[in-house]
């Protein structure tokens, strides 16, 4: 969890985004670039849950649709 906030963290800093301002169209972005990356299926996961959990995105339908799909 601690990895996925750090990856969520710098990716808010370089795209300009305030980490805990993101939407879910952010969170998706940096999911893809994660995977893009070469990053493992539980990492993007990881990433989608503790930035849904962090910063209350979890609670929104756009959010599960994420979880679900990514």
């Amino acid at each position: 969890m601690v990895a996925a906030a750090d990856t969520w963290l710098v990716w808010c800093a370089t795209a300009g985004v305030h980490p805990l301002s993101g939407d879910v169209g952010d969170l998706e972005r940096a999911a893809r670039q994660l995977r893009g990356s070469g990053a493992t299926e539980r990492d993007v996961l990881d990433l989608v849950d503790q930035v849904g959990f962090m910063t209350g995105m979890w609670r929104t339908a756009a959010w599960v649709q994420l979880r679900r799909t990514i």
